[in-house]
């Protein structure tokens, strides 16, 4: 499997722009999301949201509560019901061609590589590309049995104990700001002259 980190934009903006990419959630399989994704696409390809509703008197998407697709999916049969929500296509394109424009990416990439530099921290949930093409899912998974669980059983030959935590409702806690915390720093970040500079700032007042 090749990792998205060891992509360049343009590599990692076709994965993006995959069906499975845009969701790896398990529905039928008569849910093909690749028609739609390449239909945007080709409309709003270099442009910005904002081209479309700038001086047309129409209200941009931060002023609807429900712009992307809420449904519950159930985990047992029994009562582990858990929502899912479906990001709208035109907001998933914009921000991926937001995260894939040449310096953002390069600067997402020197991130990733000084968080690496901590060897007692392993991501093991990076997304990639399978060398088939057309199983990046199984590869993602298998990419975590090697690193995660294959580790583990090593490990254990030197700890007698480990603990597993969990965060509960975790992508629905996570405060939007602390992103750009993470890609420039907390500091950063925060610098009222830099924040128009910030990648995600447009997206997350649009």
């Amino acid at each position: 499997m090749r990792k998205i980190t060891k992509m360049t934009n343009d590599e990692a903006m076709k994965f993006f722009m995959k069906s499975n990419s845009y969701s790896n959630i398990d529905l039928p399989i008569y849910f093909n999301f690749q028609p739609i994704l390449d239909n945007i696409f080709s409309k709003v390809s270099g442009k910005q949201i904002s081209d479309f509703y700038k001086n047309k008197r129409t209200n941009p998407p931060s002023k609807f509560e429900d712009i992307n697709y809420k449904f519950l999916n159930n985990k047992d049969g029994k009562y582990a019901w858990r929502p899912f929500e479906l990001i709208h296509p035109v907001l998933y394109i914009d921000l991926a061609q937001e995260i894939c424009e040449s310096e953002n990416w390069k600067i997402i990439l020197k991130r990733f590589k000084d968080f690496q530099k901590n060897k007692k921290i392993l991501c093991c949930s990076i997304p990639g590309e399978s060398k088939s093409k057309k199983y990046d899912k199984k590869a993602t998974i298998l990419n975590w049995w090697n690193e995660y669980e294959q580790k583990s059983i090593s490990l254990s030959l030197d700890y007698s104990y480990m603990a597993v935590t969990d965060i509960s409702n975790c992508y629905a806690s996570i405060y939007t700001h602390s992103i750009s915390w993470a890609i420039h720093s907390k500091e950063e970040a925060k610098k009222k002259e830099n924040r128009k500079n910030l990648i995600l700032f447009q997206i997350q007042i649009t």
